[in-house]
């Protein structure tokens, strides 16, 4: 074996779809083929990070963030990075080193959009309730058109087979969405024909969720999802759906103020106008002086985070109540 593998490179952003800001995490996805001695390792050029075999990236990882091909081809190799500071913002190669077992090689190289501020956010969404945060200014912020979203790579094939069809939109899965007005009342949208009170989106509008599980009646369900085994657990678990809304993000420039927001006494579901995880004393600072009012916020978080060490990537899930107060980090993707 004299030829050198063939090989195609491919980057998946994770908090924003095609594009990645300072500290984002991105999937680095390898395609190689060497039909006569076959492929021994790919290396990320950068760091030298040997990347792992796809087989060995946790099924729930692959399916949330779709891992399994470049295109129509399978991957093979699988790593995780972030942008590190000093990255210039542009397009950025990545370049990865395949080689076979004859000890042939050949670099091929993705791109990474690098970005000074998000034009979209990526959302995941779970069975049952949701509380998400609407951390920007949409560019279309009607419900209706919203729920049009495709997601049909996204769910089971039995939830395709019930419905009959190959498309699925995100209002096939979504079975209500509440917020709430300063006027303290609840605000309502469901997909399909109704007489809906939540008809567009605003910022800072948290948002509820919710997301159907099964369809079907008595003995004959279907799973919404897609399910996975995950170590750890011992029944299957759901893969979130991922959703994306663009639209404008707060500026950092000085002088540049997010929308307004005004609190009511009482009950507020609020989703904080910030890019990135922020003090609870910076997003509520207008409530805490001169006279503190936000005491605490609390909120129900949902999330698969994928981490890698020297060896392997691996699945964290973390599902339960969390309370935010002074010195503790909220996050831009929740409803408070």
């Amino acid at each position: 074996d004299l030829t050198a593998p063939s090989a195609q490179v491919s980057i998946v952003t994770v908090r924003s779809a095609n594009e990645a800001t300072l500290g984002d995490q991105y999937f680095i996805l390898v395609a190689a083929v060497d039909s006569l001695s076959g492929i021994a390792s790919s290396t990320v050029n950068s760091t030298g990070e040997t990347m792992s075999e796809l087989a060995a990236v946790p099924a729930i990882i692959r399916e949330m963030h779709g891992l399994n091909k470049i295109g129509t081809t399978t991957t093979t190799q699988v790593a995780i990075a972030s942008v590190q500071s000093g990255t210039p913002i542009g397009v950025n190669s990545i370049g990865v080193t395949v080689r076979d077992k004859a000890g042939n090689s050949t670099t091929v190289t993705g791109t990474l959009d690098v970005v000074s501020k998000r034009s979209n956010r990526n959302y995941f969404l779970f069975p049952g309730f949701n509380l998400m945060g609407l951390a920007l200014i949409p560019d279309d912020v009607s419900m209706d058109n919203l729920m049009d979203q495709d997601i049909s790579d996204l769910v089971s094939d039995g939830f395709k087979s019930y419905l009959a069809t190959t498309t699925v939109t995100l209002g096939d899965v979504v079975e209500s969405t509440f917020a709430f007005n300063r006027q303290g009342n609840f605000l309502v949208h469901t997909p399909g024909a109704a007489a809906d009170t939540l008809e567009n989106m605003d910022p800072f509008q948290g948002m509820n969720v919710n997301v159907k599980t099964t369809v079907g009646t008595g003995t004959s369900t279907t799973d919404v999802f897609k399910k996975v085994a995950v170590s750890g657990f011992t029944a299957k678990q759901a893969v979130p759906i991922r959703v994306n809304i663009s639209g404008v993000f707060v500026s950092t420039e000085p002088g540049v103020l997010p929308p307004d927001l005004e609190m009511r006494v009482g009950y507020n579901l609020i989703a904080p106008h910030i890019l990135d995880e922020s003090a609870f004393e910076r997003v509520f600072r207008g409530a805490l002086e001169p006279v503190t009012q936000a005491i605490s916020a609390l909120s129900f978080e949902r999330r698969v985070d994928a981490t890698s060490d020297s060896d392997s990537i691996t699945a964290q899930i973390f599902e339960g109540f969390v309370t935010k107060s002074v010195g503790d980090q909220i996050r831009p993707e929740m409803s408070y």
